[in-house]
Formats: structure tokens, sequence, C-alpha cells
């Protein structure tokens, strides 16, 4: 993208990433030991900037929703919380990034993610309490920083009888794929990655095929050609299509 579209881009990320600080605000504090801390749901954002700019402009993402929120209605507290968690949270997930594909999903970078911003929130709260006892809840909170973290979308295959069969059925030995991604975060590559992923894997099994059904409408269907698949047969408003593993 040129630099107009970049900029653009970097805003809407910064926007929404302030958007959903400001609804985590509405909750009330899931923390009692550290007021002003959050569960970190705007690092969902943090990951999108991650996979889909590079590095300097991720950055500029997480630095511009920090300081947003911070005016529109923040406190030092919440300040230093968010401080702490959203950076621990950013380096852990680039370096676990580097890990590649083949070792680590986008959802277990996600989730490393979301554990390392508790961490960086604990610490900080035992840095103001000046007790490490703090951690202990380390291992409560990073049970919510899985789930935090796993918010963005996902990917699995599920096997069929024709008693039982989908859209996309074509015979029991071949099972059918499906790639869910939350409706404000599609159109930014995170369904590319998944896609990426699962076939990754799935070449590393025994199985021959895989197949998926898709709307004929659906610009998702040219994304699922360049990758291997075909149409294998096409139904009124949707087409079924399968892709060789061997």
């Amino acid at each position: 993208m040129n630099k107009n579209k970049r900029l653009i881009y970097i805003s809407l990320l910064a926007a929404q990433g302030v958007v959903i600080t400001m609804l985590e605000r509405a909750i009330p504090f899931p923390f009692a030991f550290a007021p002003g801390a959050k569960l970190g749901l705007a690092n969902i954002i943090t990951l999108l900037a991650i996979f889909t700019l590079p590095y300097k402009d991720s950055l500029k993402v997480v630095w511009m929703r920090l300081l947003i929120s911070t005016l529109l209605g923040g406190t030092l507290s919440t300040f230093l919380y968010s401080f702490a968690g959203a950076f621990l949270s950013y380096g852990g997930m680039l370096l676990v990034r580097l890990l590649g594909p083949k070792r680590v999903s986008m959802i277990g970078i996600s989730a490393a993610g979301g554990i390392l911003h508790n961490v960086g929130q604990l610490a900080m709260a035992s840095l103001i309490a000046q007790s490490f006892s703090v951690m202990l809840y380390l291992p409560i909170l990073s049970i919510t920083g899985i789930f935090s973290g796993i918010a963005v979308g996902a990917v699995w295959i599920r096997f069929a009888t024709t008693a039982q069969k989908g859209y996309g059925f074509v015979r029991a030995d071949v099972p059918e794929l499906t790639i869910a991604v939350l409706p404000t975060f599609r159109g930014r590559g995170i369904g590319k990655s998944l896609l990426e992923r699962m076939l990754i894997h799935l070449r590393a099994t025994d199985l021959e095929a895989v197949a998926l059904s898709v709307s004929r409408s659906n610009p998702a269907r040219k994304l699922y050609e360049r990758h291997g698949f075909h149409v294998l047969k096409k139904q009124k408003n949707s087409c079924t299509m399968l892709i060789d593993l061997t």
C-alpha cells in the first residue's frame, strides 16, 4: 500500500484499539489488587498490526492507542498498567512470531500476547505495591490471558457422514475445512494466515484432500484458488472446493 493508505490504515487500527479500550473501561475492574488493570482485549489490534504492518508502523499503532485512550479519560495508573502490559505483549508476540508458522500458529502468538499482557500488569502492580506477592495471581490471570488472546478467529476441519454432511461434504474420508474471523477483523489477512497454517498442518498428516464450501460471491473464493483449491461442484449460491494434499 502507498504512504497515504498506510497512514489511514494505521489510524483506523489505532482508533479501533481506542474503542476497545474504552469499552473495557465500562467493565468492572477484574483485578481488585490493581485498580486500572484490564484484560487486554485491545491487544487484538496489536496482533493485527504485527501481521499486516512493518515493525515501525505497528509500534506507532501501540503508542497511538495508549496515548489517545489515556487522554480520553484515563488516569496515571491506567496508563502505567496499559503501558507495561501492551509493550511486554507487543515485544513477546514479535519474538514468538520469529519461531515461524510451522512451530506456532497465529492463535498461539495471540495467546502468548494475552498472557504477557497480564504479566506486564502484575509486574507494574508489584512495583507500585513494592511487593512481589502480587505475582501469585499469575496462574489465574494466565487463563484469562489465553481467552483474551484467542478472540480473533479460528480454523478447523471436521469429518462427516452422508447423514450429517455439510455444504462442503465430498465423501466420508475428506474433511470439511471452515474458517471463522470476527466481522470487524475481516479483510486484513487473518483468514489467509489461518488457512496457510492449517494447510501446513494438514500436509503433515495422512490426509489426501480437504474440501470447503464458499459462497459464489464471496471474495475469499479467490484466496482459496490461489492456495490450490479448485471448484469441484457448483450449487445455486455456493461452490464446493477441493485441494489435493498429496
